[in-house]
């Protein structure tokens, strides 16, 4: 399986697997699968920590990718279904996309 995680997933798969319900961790955990993340995310992610609505290493996000096997994708729209990627997120609103949604 290929998955693309949103944002929010892939803050809590590097600081907070838990957070994750049991079937999206136990495949991003998977090394039979394939995991990405964009870098649009790393964008995101500062932008949440220069507002105060974040605290993550971002000076060792390449490690803690590296780490957990995620590769990164450079910045593309419409990114899942170009890369036919199923995208990994508890967003309501992506299912307005035509991509695949993995989460409960």
């Amino acid at each position: 399986m290929k998955l693309l995680l949103d944002t929010h997933a892939l803050i809590w798969a590097l600081s907070s697997p838990g957070r994750l319900p049991a079937r999206v961790r136990s495949a991003v955990e998977d090394p039979e699968n394939l995991i990405f993340a964009s870098a649009a995310s790393v964008w995101e992610m500062a932008i949440k920590q220069a507002l105060g609505r974040l605290s993550f290493p971002l000076d060792r996000f390449a490690g803690a990718l590296a780490k957990a096997s995620i590769a990164e994708l450079a910045i593309a729209v419409a990114q899942a279904a170009i890369e036919g990627l199923s995208l990994v997120s508890n967003d309501r609103l992506v299912r307005r996309y035509q991509v695949t949604v993995f989460w409960r």
